[in-house]
């Protein structure tokens, strides 16, 4: 069968690799080849953002590079970027310190925080999915998420596309309604991600050259 898969990339980092530091040199197609062992990969559809450096992680930029260019030596695998929204936002202190004094009297105290949020993965993934599904560029499709957001797409793929649509989520309470849509569900494992990882050091066929895994990957 036909086989397109769509991977929310943040959700996937948070959902299951942030949790396991020696499972972030995922290497998505073998991860997907091993999911789906008799299904015929096209195309696999990664959807994300570039990071930003945070004073508590100047790296992150560079680490994020690095694995993108891991990925690029994957001829099935297609980057698509969304980007980052940061903007400043008044927030409620969960437990001011006013709270301790006769003084707070139930006031609730705001501070102005910077509020950043990726925008575009979901919208463009969704996008992507229906579009392949009524262009005919798949008999089976499958989601890698834990957003519920998706859900619509997913049923319109299936219902009025007439394609079967399968999702895969991470461990943990979340993504259990969306698997309710699906034609067919996995919960993808620690195991499943540490028997899909790049080779260290890892040679682009294109330029001869060494691509290392994040020291902190290790």
């Amino acid at each position: 069968k036909r086989t397109n898969v769509y991977i929310d990339g943040f959700n996937l980092y948070y959902g299951a690799q942030k949790s396991f530091p020696d499972c972030k040199w995922l290497n998505l197609l073998l991860l997907c080849r091993n999911l789906l062992p008799g299904n015929d990969i096209q195309v696999i559809k990664y959807f994300t953002a570039r990071v930003k450096a945070l004073p508590s992680d100047l790296d992150a930029p560079k680490r994020q590079d690095t694995y993108f260019r891991a990925l690029s030596t994957v001829p099935e695998i297609e980057i698509h970027e969304g980007f980052f929204q940061t903007k400043k936002r008044m927030m409620p202190v969960v437990m001011p310190e006013e709270q301790e004094t006769p003084s707070f009297q139930g006031k609730r105290k705001f501070k102005e925080v910077w509020d950043t949020k990726e925008k575009g993965s979901d919208v463009n993934l969704a996008t992507h999915l229906i579009a392949d599904a009524f262009m005919d560029k798949f008999d089976v499709g499958v989601v890698i998420s834990n957003d519920s957001d998706l859900v619509r797409p997913i049923h319109f793929a299936r219902k009025l596309a007439k394609k079967r649509i399968g999702v895969f989520k991470t461990q943990g309470n979340r993504g259990r309604e969306i698997m309710k849509f699906a034609s067919f569900s996995k919960t993808i494992t620690r195991q499943d991600l540490l028997n899909a990882q790049f080779q260290n050091p890892l040679t682009d066929p294109k330029t001869g050259r060494e691509i290392h895994k994040p020291l902190s990957w290790n």
